[in-house]
């Protein structure tokens, strides 16, 4: 036996062959009677989802992205923690960085920066490691994604 289980969000009954109804779920499994169906709440399926791909990007609505704040090592490297909404599986893989797209703001300056990479990772948040030129080494620093088009993002990839 194969039992259905559909759930029906809506219809739109005109009578006769005109009827319409939009459906919010459907399942198919083994046996002569449906289990019930008990979709995730959204927060909950995100936030599984965001273990393994999280990604930040900027809106292309001409606003800028905060990506997070940090400190100033030397005159060429700067460390930004950066958090994250859900602790991910593994330590993950920056993918999607083009280092053009992001301005390090330090000491009253916006700077280029040339190269980022992860430095170091712990359950809700991790570091990335930038590189600029000019930087003073003890202040404070953030970055921020600042190209403004629909296709510029960071992402952490934690698959397998």
């Amino acid at each position: 036996f194969v039992s259905f289980d559909i759930g029906v969000m809506g219809t739109n009954s005109t009578g006769g062959t005109n009827s319409v109804a939009t459906y919010e779920w459907a399942k198919v499994e083994l046996g002569s009677v449906a289990t019930a169906f008990s979709p995730r709440p959204y927060a909950e399926e995100l936030a599984l989802c965001q273990r393994y791909y999280f990604n930040m990007y900027n809106n292309g609505a001409g606003t800028v992205q905060d990506i997070g704040c940090g400190v100033v090592y030397s005159t060429t490297l700067a460390y930004i923690t950066i958090p994250l909404p859900t602790t991910m599986r593994i330590l993950p893989s920056l993918s999607f960085f083009n280092a053009s797209n992001f301005m390090l703001f330090t000491n009253g300056q916006s700077l280029s920066i040339t190269d980022g990479a992860i430095y170091s990772y712990s359950p809700n948040c991790l570091v990335l490691r930038v590189t600029s030129s000019g930087l003073t080494a003890g202040t404070s620093c953030w970055l921020r994604l600042v190209n403004l088009t629909n296709n510029n993002q960071l992402a952490f990839d934690a698959e397998m």
